[in-house]
């Protein structure tokens, strides 16, 4: 399934003979509960996919300064 609960609610409704049983009942609610789980990890997942492409952004390091000018800078004033 494509992890719409309420499709799956209903899979378990047609294929289910007695929906007022404990058992179908217990089973639309364990449904329901595994399927906000898993959507909250996929959520959290990307959450922290995203964190982690930000901080590897972060990361990457800039060229140095080169502070050792070239020799014609340090020559004397010129008239």
């Amino acid at each position: 399934m494509d992890g719409d609960w309420r499709k799956m609610e209903r899979l378990v409704r047609t294929t289910v003979r007695d929906n007022a049983a404990e058992e179908s009942k217990t089973l639309s609610q364990t449904l329901h509960r595994l399927q906000v789980q898993n959507n909250l990890l996929h959520y959290e997942n990307s959450g922290l996919r995203e964190a982690l492409s930000v901080k590897k952004k972060h990361k990457k390091r800039g060229k140095p300064l080169d502070l050792q000018q070239r020799e014609e800078y340090h020559s004397g004033a010129v008239f």
